[in-house]
């Protein structure tokens, strides 16, 4: 037998190994979470996580609209228009809109580093749950 011919017949064993050590992971992170937190705290944590991502997620979102905004006026118009005043009031509100996206970035990131199981868990889950033609 060659090499190509023991790789291929590999294969198969190394692709099976993978998907048994995944579903390891996911057995041991559950004993863990189940050791450290009831299922009422974890299920209340879920929700909690998933409020913090999606609040991120939507400051992110209003950053970036803000950003995108032009008030319906071309460029031209736009550049004719912005004065010194409301360039400073656009960049002050900008500012606004970051130092809110930081804040909740600081709380989505302290969640995760205090229950840094259960973010593992949530994703490894995550893993698990994907198809074949997911990845």
């Amino acid at each position: 037998m060659d090499d190509r011919s023991i790789l291929k017949a590999q294969e198969p064993l190394l692709v099976a190994l993978e998907k048994v050590s995944s579903r390891l992971s996911a057995i041991a992170l559950l004993g863990l979470a189940e050791e450290f937190y009831e299922k009422e705290t974890r299920i209340e944590l879920y929700r909690k996580y998933q409020e913090l991502r999606n609040t991120c997620r939507q400051k992110y979102e209003e950053m970036a609209a803000f950003g995108l905004q032009s008030d319906g006026m071309s460029q031209e118009d736009a550049d004719n228009a912005s004065s010194k005043a409301n360039e400073a009031e656009r960049r002050a509100e900008f500012t606004r809109l970051k130092d809110i996206k930081v804040v909740a970035d600081n709380e989505l990131r302290d969640f995760e580093n205090e229950h840094r199981i259960l973010v593992r868990l949530l994703e490894t889950k995550g893993e698990l749950c994907k198809g074949k033609y997911d990845r």
